[in-house]
């Protein structure tokens, strides 16, 4: 498979399992006939399913994913480690938010693991909250809205509002990219009011984002670098992006290898 091709993949997995054309046109550099044509042969190989506008990626038996399984996951590795390097920074009686997203997703995994914990957790993410649900003593509260189908996650008016009913110990952020100029960006538009309600009432906020997002500028920046106070990451960062954010007076959490 060429490098432009898995590219694509990785790019529409980041983006909860769909992605628009035009989207995927603007961040590979290529014209949308490009991307039609790379669409149409991965079709044809099995790995997404075309739709208007779009791509979905596929699972294995051929049905349109409507979430990640954790086990598929780019940089599962990493990922994983980093879940388990933020919820050390989550302590009993916390009231937390949890983003959507592929990498707190291990972060909810990790908060399983921990023992004789009590929480409260708001999330948007369903996947998240059927997760967490199951453990006890971690109270899980929900605002309403529209499902997002392909991120699984809820937005729009109603998400928002009822995100700003309350107030964060902590937020645990995802994002697309990293841009060292201007902060933290992502791809899909729904999620820009979500994150930006949340901030308002935010004491804490700690964005968990994986090596390789550094080397990404995805399509919309969002949160300056101002509004973040922790950044947990892994060990494939490079020493010159380190610099650079601990200048910026964050703090940077670097999760070990296994």
């Amino acid at each position: 498979m060429n490098l432009r091709y898995k590219k694509i993949l990785s790019v529409i997995e980041e983006n909860g399992s769909f992605i628009r054309v035009a989207d995927l046109a603007e961040i590979l550099e290529v014209s949308e006939m490009t991307i039609r044509r790379d669409l149409l042969i991965l079709e044809e190989k099995g790995f997404l399913k075309r739709t208007h506008g779009g791509a979905l990626l596929q699972n294995q038996n051929g049905v349109s994913s409507k979430k990640i399984d954790t086990a598929q996951i780019a940089n599962i590795e990493k990922k994983r480690a980093i879940g388990k390097a933020a919820a050390k920074l989550i302590d009993t009686g916390d009231s937390l938010y949890i983003d959507s997203g592929s990498t707190t997703q291990c972060l909810a995994s990790a908060i399983i693991e921990i023992e004789n914990i009590s929480l409260a957790v708001i999330t948007n993410s369903i996947i998240i909250a059927k997760a967490l649900s199951s453990k006890k003593n971690i109270d899980v509260i929900m605002p309403g809205g529209k499902v997002h189908t392909a991120h699984f996650s809820l937005v729009g008016s109603f998400t928002e509002d009822g995100l700003r009913k309350f107030h964060y110990n902590k937020v645990f952020l995802a994002a697309g990219g990293v841009n060292l100029s201007t902060g933290l960006s992502i791809l899909n538009i729904d999620e820009i009011p979500i994150k930006k309600a949340v901030l308002e009432n935010a004491k804490q906020v700690i964005a968990v984002i994986d090596s390789s997002k550094f080397t990404k500028d995805s399509l919309i920046p969002v949160i300056p670098f101002t509004k973040v106070n922790i950044i947990v990451t892994d060990w494939g960062i490079e020493r010159t992006h380190l610099n650079e954010l601990e200048k910026k007076g964050i703090k940077v959490i670097v999760a070990e290898k296994e």
